[in-house]
């Protein structure tokens, strides 16, 4: 408890997240971000992908756990209704090809969403 004390009330220059990045940084890129990795942690739970959602990016679900045991929203929509979910084995075989098959995903839906404009 004291730790999330000295948290809350630290200036954000204070502190890190992670690899020596400043929270400013941190913050900006992921307020900028149009994809958001949500990579599974020691429990099926992540809160990743609430902050991803809060943030208005897309998640991108890179667990074969949070889908079935901690979905977000499970009540109204299924987990595929808005993110990109990705299977483990297949990303850790060959991340670079798992990525790229987002980006694919991505520009066919700009295609799309350009065509409905154009008709």
């Amino acid at each position: 408890l004291e730790v999330m004390d000295k948290l809350r009330t630290s200036q954000p220059t204070n502190f890190s997240i992670g690899f020596d990045l400043a929270y400013e940084q941190w913050n900006h890129d992921f307020e900028t971000a149009k994809y958001c990795l949500v990579i599974r942690g020691d429990t099926p739970h992540s809160h990743a992908l609430l902050r991803a959602l809060r943030r208005g990016c897309l998640p991108v679900v890179i667990s074969d756990a949070l889908p079935i045991y901690a979905p977000a929203l499970k009540s109204t929509l299924r987990m595929q209704d808005y993110a990109i979910v990705l299977n483990e084995n297949e990303f850790m075989q060959d991340h670079l090809k798992s990525l790229l098959r987002i980006i694919q995903w991505d520009q066919q839906q700009q295609q799309q969403q350009q065509q409905q404009q154009q008709q």
